[in-house]
Parts: C-alpha cells; structure tokens; sequence
C-alpha cells in the first residue's frame, strides 16, 4: 500500500505522465536518475521510453527510495528527498529548515484512502 500511495501521488497511476520538470511514469523518475538506477540494478536502459514500461519503473522507483531511507535513515526524510532531490534536502537540512509537508500530507492521506478501500 504504501508504493501504491507514493504511486497515486506522483502519477495517479498515469503511466505516460511526465511533470514539468521531466519526471516520467508512474513513479515520476527523471531520465538521468533512471539511467543511473537502471546500472544499477541491471537493466537495459533504452532511453526515456524505459520510464515508461510500469515493471521496471517501478523497480527503479522503489529502489531508489530505498536508497534513499538507507542514506537519511529516516522514510520522511527519504520521501522529501525523492520529491526534492538529494541536495535541495540537504540544503533544507543544513540550514536547519523544517521538512515541507505537503508532499508526505498527499502520500498519508493516500496510504490511509487505500488502506480503507482495500483491506479486508
């Protein structure tokens, strides 16, 4: 549930959805990040159109938040970052700005929307 709450939120399960900044698919992964995951965990990278096969985005996606939890060791944070990117958290950390919640609001709400439509 709770992939599919950050999913929901970045795309709304849009999988041609690209933002203004040039994320793509249904996890919203920008083609230098899906190039560098995709290295990463083994698979054929052929371009933008990669971000928008849902298996592998999904891969890339997930892996990369998890990255993320395992580098700022909180999910919170790791979410921020994801929206953000690495350095705008960290300058957000450094100088002791508090996180923007707006983002994690969204993902909750979702995960709880989800959870009580689904769960049995």
């Amino acid at each position: 549930m709770f992939l599919l709450s950050l999913i929901l939120t970045e795309s709304d399960f849009r999988n041609y959805q690209v933002s203004s900044v040039g994320a793509q698919g249904l996890m919203q992964i920008r083609p230098m990040t899906g190039q560098s995951l995709a290295g990463k965990i083994g698979v054929d990278w052929k371009g933008e159109q990669t971000l928008h096969q849902p298996g592998l985005n999904i891969r890339m996606g997930s892996f990369h938040l998890f990255e993320l939890i395992l580098e700022f060791k909180d999910v919170r944070k790791a979410l921020v970052s994801y929206n953000l990117g690495e350095t705008a958290l960290k300058n957000r950390i450094r100088l002791n700005m508090p996180l923007p919640k707006s983002f994690l609001n969204k993902i909750m709400s979702n995960y709880h929307r989800l959870k009580e439509r689904y769960s049995t």
